[in-house]
């Protein structure tokens, strides 16, 4: 796609009708693409996308901004799987904003490998309680975030780096890299916008370490510590 584009321009929305797409990483690797990105957590019922519905209010109001037009991707969505009864996931994410989320990440990580042998064992306790998706390895970060938070409340440092994640993925606060989410049905209820990879040991994928995300962030430095541990 970057060689797609001339002179470095990003597209407006890089938009995903697929499964198990806005992911942090996923979204961290396409930073440099697109301006928003628009895409499920969980895998996509069969229908796909409402594309009537959204075209028409497009074709409408041709001169909408693109972020006037993720919403409403996301709207449409969250309105035609709720009508359907299905469980089903959809967010838009302003790439320009993943510096914020990635950062709140690395706060969490240096939380908690400050204090990884005491806090192991919570540690893989909220992972296991956390939001998951049709690949149990893809968890909610934003619910993850809630779990720590919930379970170890006399550690500051935790609460501060959680209160940091939340903050980024919230629509409603300022500068936050989740713009809009859509949830349908009780199951996917604790979704908040944005997954990441938080596997078992054993289910571990070495290519992990291939991604930007993993090179230039701290992740993979706690995923890597708290399996030794």
């Amino acid at each position: 796609m970057t060689q797609a584009l001339p002179s470095g321009r990003k597209l407006d929305i890089l938009a995903c009708d697929a499964c198990l797409m806005n992911m942090l990483e996923i979204a961290y690797e396409m930073k440099d693409t697109a301006q928003l990105m628009v895409g499920s957590e969980e895998t996509e019922p069969g229908a796909g996308w409402p594309y009537a519905a959204i075209l028409k209010a497009l074709v409408a109001k041709p001169t909408m901004n693109p972020t006037d037009l993720a919403k409403l991707i996301v709207g449409e969505y969250g309105k035609y799987f709720k009508r359907a009864g299905e469980a089903a996931t959809q967010s838009a994410l302003d790439l320009g904003r993943i510096p914020v989320a990635a950062a709140a990440v690395n706060e969490l990580t240096d939380s908690l490998l400050a204090d990884l042998h005491n806090v192991a064992g919570t540690v893989s306790l909220a992972r296991d309680r956390a939001q998951k998706f049709a690949m149990p390895e893809y968890i909610d970060l934003g619910d993850f975030a809630a779990q720590l938070a919930q379970r170890l409340p006399q550690n500051a440092h935790v609460q501060t780096a959680a209160s940091s994640v939340q903050a980024a993925l919230n629509p409603k606060a300022p500068n936050a890299f989740v713009i809009d989410n859509a949830t349908c049905g009780r199951k996917m209820a604790r979704a908040t916008g944005v997954s990441i990879y938080f596997p078992q040991a054993e289910d571990y994928a070495p290519d992990y370490s291939d991604l930007l995300f993993s090179q230039q962030g701290k992740w993979l430095a706690f995923l890597q510590a708290l399996f030794k541990v």
